[in-house]
């Protein structure tokens, strides 16, 4: 269950007033001892705005190819040219070729004025 960041504060003011011990409190709560002091040490180092939502998806994909190499995907892979002799010439094997297919899909997918049909 995601906390807002007012209730992460209103729990950690909780939890530190209690008369019961720490792990006690927690259980009571509901709240896992991990995230608790995750919690807590978050706001002990940044304050209350440490508290908010952060984005649960990552902000890098291990096997996304960077940008400029997708441009230049887009830039030297001709219409007559196969995927397959194209990635036997280019790519390097640090990439996953299922990134190239589907930048090299979409880029058939657009029209001769670069929208999709």
């Amino acid at each position: 269950m995601r906390y807002p960041a007012s209730e992460k504060l209103e729990i950690l003011h909780l939890v530190e007033r209690s008369r019961l011990p720490i792990k006690q409190t927690l259980d009571k709560l509901g709240i896992p001892r991990t995230t608790f002091y995750r919690w807590h040490d978050h706001y002990q180092v940044s304050g209350p705005e440490a508290l908010e939502d952060q984005s649960p998806r990552p902000s890098r994909v291990w096997n996304r190819l960077p940008d400029d190499v997708r441009q230049r995907i887009y830039l030297t892979m001709g219409p007559a040219m196969s995927l397959v002799s194209w990635l036997n010439g280019w790519v390097t094997r640090r990439w996953d070729t299922s990134g190239v297919h589907h930048i090299t899909r979409k880029h058939r997918a657009r029209s001769s004025d670069g929208t999709r049909p």
